[in-house]
């Protein structure tokens, strides 16, 4: 009876080791996840392309939001936004997954009735992170306001549709 188990132990090694070796020389690129610790294989997935933009949202607190955006190249910004009820302002917090990088352009627009936006601040060849600081906002009111960045000839939103709320 021990005999037949460990034929049948070595029957199964066999077994495994052709198994292994088959799908480690296959043609079709992959060697399955069985083996793919033990080869000495690297494989460079980073693409160049801007197409695809995924998309992050973390809503921390109703007077705090903020968005990430990360493309193919790694980049990501985020907004955040609080309101100063001693100067009347909202302070937005623009910063990027990488320190010290310069945007071509950061413009803001709000609006108080999420359909009408105007363009409320602007800022030129600025290092991140910075603040926008958007004026004479009232207290109770709803304020709605988005994001254009432009960084490296390539344009970019926070958030990526509709717009963030700020009540004051």
């Amino acid at each position: 009876m021990e005999r037949n188990i460990t034929i049948g132990l070595i029957i199964a090694f066999i077994l495994t080791i052709i198994g292994a070796f088959y799908m480690s020389h296959s043609s079709d690129g992959g060697a399955g996840f069985l083996l793919d610790f033990l080869k000495n294989h690297t494989e460079n997935a980073s693409t160049n392309s801007t197409d695809v933009i995924n998309t992050t949202i973390n809503e921390t607190a109703p007077i705090n939001q903020t968005e990430n955006i990360t493309d193919n190249s790694t980049i990501s910004f985020d907004a955040s936004a609080v309101y100063d009820a001693n100067n009347s302002v909202v302070l937005i917090s623009v910063s990027a997954s990488k320190e010290n990088i310069t945007a071509d352009s950061i413009t803001a627009f709000v609006s108080f009735d999420a359909i009408n936006f105007t363009e409320a601040a602007s800022l030129a060849n600025v290092t991140l992170p910075t603040v926008v600081e958007i004026s004479n906002i009232t207290q109770n009111a709803t304020v709605y306001y988005y994001i254009d960045i432009m960084y490296n000839g390539t344009a970019y939103r926070l958030p990526a549709e509709g717009a963030y709320n700020i009540t004051t």
